[in-house]
């Protein structure tokens, strides 16, 4: 009997150092995830107005923004763009602004914001266009490096063609010359 009391004690003993080692095991797995979740993104990038309607031949000024939201220095190296929409999206994009301002560093909790522009070439198919800015920040050791990216919906409004505009115009004129026409006819029955 006194040997089923050793093996027991055995057992338990053997249980618990197998769970802790899993729970060590644990640990040190879900550790590094939750230490990469924390410091994934170390600039927020936005863009605003995020939202614009326009019709063509407009000139667009965008703000891009980056903020440091890590507790250390990143370091911003530049950016890009794409634009998908219905028509032959050819417009014009002058980050100039944005791109030579960019510092070169950005302490913890800093911000930079400059402009993007926008040409909405004058002849561009009426519909909703997706402008997208993608900005590169390196960062210290520790920090894996990020790309970030914003984007601005963009409705073109269709402007009528010169044929339409003809068309309401001489509607206009026949209207108006049979009122006058009418006029005439009842103001002599009086």
């Amino acid at each position: 009997m006194l040997y089923g009391c050793v093996g027991h004690l055995d057992y338990r003993k053997d249980t618990m150092n197998t769970t802790k080692r899993l729970l060590a095991f644990l640990a040190l797995s879900i550790l590094p995830l939750a230490t990469k979740a924390q410091t994934q993104q170390p600039g927020l990038f936005s863009l605003s107005p995020t939202v614009i309607t326009t019709p063509p031949g407009s000139l667009l000024d965008l703000t891009g923004t980056i903020t440091n939201n890590t507790g250390q220095t990143i370091y911003p190296e530049g950016g890009g763009w794409n634009l998908s929409g219905p028509g032959n999206t050819s417009w014009s994009v002058n980050d100039s602004a944005f791109l030579n301002g960019l510092p070169t560093s950005m302490a913890p909790n800093a911000m930079y914001a400059n402009t993007i522009a926008l040409t909405v070439p004058s002849n561009e198919t009426s519909g909703v266009y997706l402008f997208t800015y993608t900005v590169s920040v390196d960062a210290p050791a520790g920090i894996p490096a990020y790309t970030g990216s914003a984007s601005a919906q963009i409705t073109v409004m269709g402007v009528p063609e010169a044929s339409s505009l003809l068309s309401a115009g001489l509607a206009l004129g026949m209207g108006g010359l049979m009122l006058r026409r009418w006029g005439r006819q009842n103001s002599g029955k009086g």
